[in-house]
């Protein structure tokens, strides 16, 4: 039977990669993979890389498979032209995107609407502050530099994972430069949405959320809107969001990150 999956629900599935170490698993996990697959992850030339590959692949095949009436090894991809990772040959439209960050993987799943995601450790990576002009709009880069210096790596990561997620939501990658468009953050818990005129992308085509998961990880979802309040004169209902840790082949369980900010 074919799980089925509402497109006003998005399921976003969260593995902390490090805490499995069971080599009967990893081997399973492993035996789902294709030749491709595991060609790819044996190139790893660090042991930590190679078993962050594993637990990702894993993870992709058996939360989709469920939804495409396929057993996880039979799951097939593709991509399009920008280097995004596709289904190939679904029979609905099941939309994907993945992110990782160390010790933690992120599977955003949902139906009939694109969405991105990114996920960082903010405490283990260093904020590249000095850099920030070369990454953010003029905007983003003044209101960084306002900010006391102690608040300035949280806000730098706030602002990298809202970018990722939107390119990733495009499916086009840093084809789309990540100055032309910036996010308002002033307001507390508001995410404002702001695209350059190149762009030529509705602010009202996308919808965006920010969660703090621990103390470590802050987490970005764009989402598409797939009516616009233009098209149908009233604002469009949110879909749900349902969070789970989860283990490949061993469990899932609900959990409620906090949500920090979101667009209006």
């Amino acid at each position: 039977m074919i799980k089925q999956l509402d497109k006003q629900r998005i399921e976003l599935s969260c593995v902390a990669y490090g805490a499995i170490q069971d080599e009967d698993l990893l081997r399973q996990y492993r035996a789902l993979l294709s030749p491709e697959e595991r060609s790819r992850g044996a190139r790893f030339y660090f042991e930590k890389d190679r078993h962050r590959f594993w637990v990702t692949r894993a993870l992709v095949r058996t939360v989709l498979a469920p939804y495409l009436g396929l057993p996880p090894e039979a799951v097939r991809f593709t991509a399009n032209s920008y280097g995004m990772p596709l289904i190939a040959g679904a029979s609905q439209d099941l939309r994907f995107n993945i992110s990782h960050t160390s010790q933690m993987i992120v599977l955003a799943v949902t139906t009939g609407r694109a969405l991105g995601i990114d996920i960082e450790n903010w405490l283990q990576r260093k904020a590249a502050i000095d850099a920030a002009h070369h990454f953010f709009s003029e905007e983003e880069s003044r209101a960084l530099a306002r900010l006391p210096e102690a608040e300035q790596g949280q806000r730098f990561f706030e602002y990298w994972t809202l970018k990722e997620s939107y390119i990733k939501a495009r499916g086009m990658g840093l084809s789309i430069p990540l100055d032309r468009f910036s996010f308002g953050l002033e307001t507390i818990g508001e995410i404002q949405f702001k695209r350059g005129e190149q762009l030529q992308d509705p602010v009202s085509h996308w919808s965006f959320s920010q969660y703090q998961i621990g103390d470590e990880y802050r987490l970005a979802l764009c989402v598409e809107q797939t009516n616009q309040p233009e098209q149908t004169g009233h604002k469009q209902q949110a879909p749900s969001i349902h969070f789970y840790q989860t283990i490949p082949l061993v469990s899932e369980s609900v959990f409620h990150p906090i949500l920090t900010r979101r667009s209006h």
